[in-house]
């Protein structure tokens, strides 16, 4: 065993070179006689070399900066802000599509019915509009996208306030909107095909279910009540009689073998629950022989 009174500090400037390891600019404890094959002064000896390497790497690597965190956020920095889109107000819309997809409230919806649906039975109609399928294809999937979206206004108007939605029935000049005449056009620009032409499950058909399911919600967030004065009262005849349509045009559509449970079970749950409302509120006419739906 060699004792520390036998051991000689080095300076750094001495190079010690032996065991095939070389030493440089390191303070050492050396032996002045080491034996031949002293193991453990040698382990001692490389243990140190190691040790003071890693620590130099250790230090080295945490002066360096990662380059890739300095990439992404030299990135970053290049990339421009977003270009927020503008917002158009809905009567300056240049379709019906443009203008549902801004729709937000029931009075927007009501505007979209007067100012772009159409009906074949309208006066002054152009000719293409009347003879052409890809027109009438056009007005059914734009009303019932209008109807789906309506339900959805007013669902939204539900869950916001419902106190001032059971207090108001959304009356407009002292009319209901389940008798107002735009709200019919809305029902009709759906419910009326085209002459001699069929309904498609995968066109006809997936209108037909939105504008039912939209039917359906509406029904449930604004109850619909029957009218007392004879001009609301023939439009809510003519409402029922198209939605009388539309449930008929359902029934053949969605009893084929090619139509999804999924979508049949849907339209016929929306189907109830919308005859079952307008059922309610006619309990209570005196005229509700003429408006029964089938």
């Amino acid at each position: 065993m060699i004792s520390l009174s036998q051991c000689a500090f080095v300076p750094s400037s001495f190079n010690y070179v032996g065991l095939g390891y070389s030493i440089p600019r390191r303070d050492v404890f050396q032996s002045l006689s080491l034996p031949q094959h002293h193991c453990l002064t040698t382990l001692r000896m490389v243990s140190s070399q190691r040790a003071g390497t890693a620590k130099r790497r250790r230090a080295s690597n945490g002066k360096r900066k990662p380059q890739g965190n300095a990439d992404r956020r030299r990135k970053n920095s290049q990339k421009q802000s977003p270009i927020q889109k503008k917002i158009v107000p809905i009567h300056e819309a240049n379709s019906m599509g443009e203008a549902i997809q801004l729709a937000k409230s029931i009075s927007d919806h009501l505007y979209i019915a007067e100012k772009f649906i159409w009906l074949p039975t309208d006066d002054n109609l152009a000719p293409h509009l009347r003879t052409q399928l890809v027109h009438h294809e056009k007005r059914r999937r734009w009303g019932s996208q209008l109807l789906e979206s309506l339900g959805q206004a007013a669902l939204d108007e539900w869950e916001n306030n419902p106190q001032e939605m059971l207090k108001s029935p959304w009356l407009e000049e002292e009319e209901h909107i389940w008798t107002d005449a735009r709200f019919l056009r809305m029902v009709s620009s759906v419910s009326q095909p085209m002459t001699d032409s069929i309904d498609r499950p995968d066109k006809e058909g997936i209108y037909i279910s939105q504008a039912l399911k939209g039917l359906h919600v509406l029904s449930g967030c604004i109850a619909p009540v029957a009218p007392n004065s004879p001009p609301a009262l023939e439009a809510w005849i003519d409402v029922h009689r198209c939605i009388s349509e539309l449930i008929h045009s359902a029934d053949k559509l969605f009893t084929t073998q090619n139509t999804l449970l999924k979508d049949a079970v849907e339209v016929r749950w929306a189907i109830r629950g919308l005859v079952a409302r307008l059922q309610m509120a006619n309990n209570g006419l005196s005229h509700a022989e003429g408006i029964a739906i089938e």
